[in-house]
């Protein structure tokens, strides 16, 4: 008897969740300072590699002004939860530029404290050290090597810092 009400109750339960409403996006307009350290996996280095990078959990700040979902956001209250881009074609020490693409996710707050979380999408051109920022994510960075120099040891953190970057979904 216990378990048919168990079965019952999953039954009812999967039904309301298959039909639910997806969640819907947050619409967001901001400019941000972006601040991050980010680690580049396998490595810059002189053999031509397919790179990625993406953050730590370390120096990740997001300095906005501007609205999510039509609510203010506190400018000194930000993070960035994620920074995920790929190269497009295969790197090294000696590519000038190189492409690629990725995704920045941020936890921001509004006025009375309430959580916000923005997500955009970007295009990257990377002429070293500046990176300029295409798409949702809208701006021009430079990054710093923190470990590594390409010619001992491959290049495998780094700390991208983005002043003025537009953010519109």
């Amino acid at each position: 008897m216990v378990r048919k009400a168990l079965l019952a109750s999953i039954a009812a339960l999967g039904l309301l969740l298959v039909g639910a409403p997806p969640a819907q996006a947050s619409l967001a307009s901001l400019v941000c300072t972006l601040h991050m350290t980010l680690n580049v996996s396998p490595g810059v280095q002189l053999v031509e590699e397919f790179v990625q990078s993406s953050s730590l959990d370390e120096s990740l700040l997001a300095a906005c002004v501007g609205e999510v979902d039509g609510r203010a956001v506190d400018p000194a209250a930000g993070e960035v939860i994620s920074f995920n881009a790929n190269s497009d074609e295969p790197v090294s020490c000696a590519s000038a530029p190189f492409t690629g693409d990725g995704a920045v996710r941020l936890r921001l707050f509004d006025l009375d404290g309430d959580p916000l979380t923005v997500e955009a999408s970007f295009s990257i051109l990377v002429v070293t050290p500046t990176a300029v920022f295409v798409g949702e994510l809208d701006g021009e960075g430079s990054f710093k090597p923190m470990e590594g120099d390409c010619v001992l040891d491959p290049i495998t953190k780094v700390v991208l810092r983005i002043d003025g970057a537009s953010i519109e979904v």
